[in-house]
């Protein structure tokens, strides 16, 4: 990667039209200008700019990196400011070496010194010092070392954004020579993960099947700090109140009720007029303490005045949570989307007991004034679009299925 001074030299070339004017206002010679102009270039493997007699202009190719290089840049110095508002030092902050870049990438994507250093070929001490030396270039911490990994504090996280820009920047120049697809990472939330996000992955590749496609799933908190350091461009799943309006931009695109589900074949599957008072009896699978779905699940019975099933089990993984459902009379809170497939096969079923109180609305969210490239754009589109025929459609578990099966 190139460093922040070849950086902000193109940057300048870009916006004075000219490697002198560039010069003069950087305080460096016009060779040095020139030679950053170069390394740019060769980074990336394309010429950015064109000499006219109006002066240097920006190639296409160049005009999108450019782009993403002021993106970088802004970022970059935020993250200096949100560390150090009462200063700052161009002449330290302007340091920064493609050695550190590179090895702030790197952490920015693990998040573990081991995995980073072995990646990178070098030993974990030197990574540490060489993370050390950065923090000491810009004088500002970017990271807090804990026993079970790295925490980027808000400076970290702006420099790790920066460095995506950067990536979204080679990106958008690669889909445009097609040499490459580009690059798409979602992070999946549950609700999301076996009906909306798929479709959408789908339509996306058929427009652009040599997309690079990333779906990473985990924990609520964990997608979130992805999000903000730019491990994941988007996060899909049902919102929360508690996103800060400052840092994301949050879109519904349906509301989902939640479901009671059982193995097919289960003793309330064979009643008639079931009610919820007529769960109590068997065990249930609930989320974690304190998850907006535990919190559903106790309120459909606070709601109509009935005690809480005792018989409870924590699980935190679906895959889990189907096992336990095929092979006992155990109950589960869940979304019909979630268990498409099992439904289609007979295996699960849902109760036939109307769950209004557990609506929930299921979106996207992402960091506030993101540039989504041509595919990642064409993926919003699918979204909206899938989630626009999954609301509209009267069972749109079975329809969805049979669609994929045809095709």
């Amino acid at each position: 990667m190139p460093n922040i001074r070849h950086l902000r030299a193109v940057s300048a070339v870009a916006r004075l039209q000219s490697v002198n004017r560039a010069a003069c206002e950087l305080f460096v010679t016009q060779p040095a200008v020139s030679q950053a102009i170069a390394c740019v270039e060769e980074w990336c493997d394309e010429e950015l700019f064109v000499r006219h007699r109006g002066g240097m202009l920006p190639t296409s190719p160049g005009s999108k990196l450019i782009d993403r290089v002021n993106r970088a840049i802004g970022e970059l110095e935020r993250g200096y400011w949100s560390a150090r508002p009462d200063s700052f030092s161009a002449d330290h902050f302007y340091q920064i070496s493609s050695v550190q870049f590179i090895a702030l990438a790197s952490l920015s994507k693990t998040r573990e010194w081991e995995s980073s250093s072995a990646a990178l070929g070098v030993s974990a001490t030197s990574l540490k010092r060489t993370i050390r030396a950065l923090e000491l270039t810009i004088g500002c911490l970017l990271m807090h070392r804990t026993s079970t990994g790295i925490l980027f504090t808000d400076a970290g996280t702006r420099f790790a954004t920066s460095i995506r820009e950067l990536e979204l920047g080679t990106d958008e120049i690669a889909i445009g020579c097609g040499t490459r697809g580009g690059t798409l990472r979602i992070g999946s939330m549950p609700f999301a993960r076996a009906q909306l996000i798929p479709d959408a992955v789908l339509l996306t590749l058929r427009s652009f099947p040599n997309l690079e496609v990333i779906i990473a799933d985990g924990a609520y908190d964990d997608l979130l700090q992805q999000l903000r350091t730019g491990e994941i461009d988007l996060m899909v799943g049902a919102l929360r109140h508690q996103h800060r309006e400052d840092e994301f931009d949050c879109v519904g695109l349906i509301e989902l009720p939640l479901s009671i589900v059982a193995r097919s074949g289960h003793p309330l599957c064979k009643r008639g007029n079931v009610s919820i008072g007529d769960t109590v009896e068997y065990p249930w699978i609930v989320s974690r303490d304190g998850s907006p779905a535990r919190h559903l699940f106790e309120k459909m019975f606070q709601t109509r005045g009935i005690q809480q099933p005792r018989n409870i089990l924590e699980v935190g993984c679906q895959i889990t949570s189907r096992s336990l459902l095929l092979n006992s009379d155990m109950l589960a809170l869940l979304s019909a989307h979630q268990i498409e497939f099992e439904q289609f096969t007979g295996q699960l079923s849902v109760l036939d007991i109307e769950l209004e109180e557990t609506r929930r609305t299921i979106g996207v969210s992402t960091r506030k004034q993101w540039s989504p490239t041509e595919p990642q754009r064409n993926f919003l589109s699918a979204l909206k679009s899938v989630s626009f025929s999954a609301s509209q459609s009267k069972d749109t578990r079975v329809a969805s299925f049979n669609s994929r099966r045809r095709n």
